[in-house]
């Protein structure tokens, strides 16, 4: 467009953030020409702004209040996400899938291919909404779930774990994962289940064996 690289020339850099936005979302301006998510148009207008900050200029995309600016802000938030496609979700995993798995745990003697197959379940029945729950190599906000986020009942009474037996634990009639600094839109968010009537892919066992194990 003829500007110089920093868009010195230009008092108010909002405009022509807004027509790169558009070129980006519509083709012309994407890496492969083709229209693009607004959420991805997005990244490529802060790809920007972080560029500008590395050799030591201002982020273009905000105000006099270190805000992003209301123009660029309603045409990220309402003008283009409201119009994208909903995205395609991953399918979940079949159930068939699951529950192999858990046969072929029962005939093992392998305390790590158990908790394994355990962690599955109860990723399956308690955290797949939720949010991310699993600590990794490298990750420094992500926090593992404690044997006191837990508990387990036998109707409205609360089994203790010093206490109580196997069996008692194993006939749980609900068990609860609480959220306390995991990656949750709602932290303290407690998910709660019951039973579903196999016994060997149920979440209120597969927290029951854990917790055994534990």
């Amino acid at each position: 467009m003829g500007h110089d690289a920093f868009l010195e020339a230009l008092k108010d850099k909002i405009p022509f953030l807004q027509v790169f936005f558009r070129r980006a979302c519509t083709g012309p301006l994407a890496a492969k020409g083709d229209p693009v998510r607004a959420q991805t148009a997005e990244d490529y207008i802060r790809s920007v702004a972080q560029t500008f900050l590395e050799l030591g200029k201002e982020d273009l995309r905000l105000n006099s209040a270190h805000n992003i600016d209301f123009r660029l802000q309603r045409m990220l938030s309402s003008v283009y996400k409201k119009k994208d496609p909903p995205p395609h979700r991953v399918k979940p995993v079949p159930v068939s899938v699951l529950r192999r798995i858990i046969v072929i745990v029962t005939a093992s003697d392998d305390a790590e291919i158990a908790a394994t197959a355990n962690m599955i379940a109860l990723g399956f029945f308690f955290l797949l909404r939720p949010g991310e729950y699993c600590i990794s190599s490298g990750a420094t906000d992500s926090d593992p779930f404690l044997m006191q986020d837990t508990a387990l009942f036998q109707g409205e009474r609360k089994l203790d774990y010093n206490t109580c037996t196997d069996s008692e634990l194993l006939a749980a009639t609900f068990g609860i994962l609480k959220f306390t600094t995991q990656k949750n839109l709602v932290c303290g968010e407690v998910v709660g289940q019951a039973p579903c009537g196999d016994l060997l892919l149920c979440p209120c066992r597969a927290l029951a064996r854990r917790i055994i194990h534990l």
